[in-house]
């Protein structure tokens, strides 16, 4: 089971598309684990049904969860709404139900072993207008919501499951929240002992801030052993998802992304138990 939200910050303004996204994120973040992502459920919280901007918000993201359910083939399995809320809060919360086959097809998020590759599947395009950098760094609050491709996600989430249940993805991370260098921090400090280490080299012609912080809705970052990068390829060629080789895990304990970054794990690590 997994779940997503609304941006809290786009009342009365993108509801269909941040419903849509709720919707579409909570289905990767499921897929990402390696199950089968089975049907959605959601929880709209709204204002006053009598004003009027409170309740076409209301019809808008219960017309996005439609279209997003649509476009992933899945059913809604329940929904439920609660009125006379103050505006601003994030609506709708998404929730996704999946099942995995077995027990050995679970895939976790941490590196797993020094050497593996690292690949980025899906279309990574370095979105950095609204995203978490824009807000924290820069301070941007507000911006517009770049929509999710349904069709192209479902086949993405097929194309992670064929790879899990063939045994041929070792871990999954969603990059959409913080981007590709979030995507390796959590990958590198979300296992038992020290953190792992990784090396990071790309060429991708775009801003530098673009490609480490970047959100891309159709991302997911994955390791996978090199004599088993054939066999991703053909799955993700048979899906029609991109598959990218960009680095490689390394038990060293910092993180390497070209000649922009190079940090210690273990320092993020104490930040993240700190914060």
């Amino acid at each position: 089971l997994s779940s997503s939200s609304a941006a809290s910050d786009v009342y009365k303004r993108q509801a269909h598309t941040a419903a849509y996204n709720a919707v579409v994120r909570a289905a990767r973040q499921l897929a990402c684990l390696g199950a089968e992502v089975l049907g959605i459920s959601a929880a709209f919280s709204e204002g006053n049904p009598d004003i009027s901007d409170h309740y076409f918000h209301f019809l808008d993201s219960v017309r996005g969860v439609a279209s997003a359910s649509k476009a992933l083939k899945l059913p809604v399995l329940s929904a439920s709404v609660q009125w006379g809320l103050a505006p601003g809060n994030s609506s709708p919360v998404v929730a996704a139900a999946g099942l995995l086959d077995n027990q050995k097809q679970l895939v976790e998020p941490s590196f797993k072993n020094d050497g593996d590759f690292i690949c980025i599947l899906g279309s990574f395009r370095g979105e950095i207008e609204y995203s978490e950098y824009a807000k924290f760094y820069h301070g941007i609050k507000k911006g517009r919501l770049v929509p999710a491709d349904g069709d192209f996600v479902s086949q993405l989430n097929l194309a992670i499951l064929q790879a899990a249940r063939e045994k041929v993805i070792k871990s999954a991370v969603d990059m959409e929240t913080g981007g590709l260098y979030a995507a390796l921090i959590k990958s590198a400090i979300l296992r038992d002992g020290p953190p792992m280490g990784c090396e990071i080299y790309t060429m991708r012609k775009m801003r530098d801030d673009a490609l480490i912080f970047g959100e891309s809705h159709s991302t997911v970052l994955i390791t996978i052993e090199e004599h088993k990068l054939m066999d991703m390829e053909r799955i993700a060629n048979d899906f029609g998802v991109a598959c990218t080789t960009v680095g490689r895990v390394r038990d060293h304990g910092k993180l390497i992304i070209n000649d922009l970054v190079k940090v210690e794990m273990e320092e993020l690590k104490r930040i993240r138990a700190e914060s």
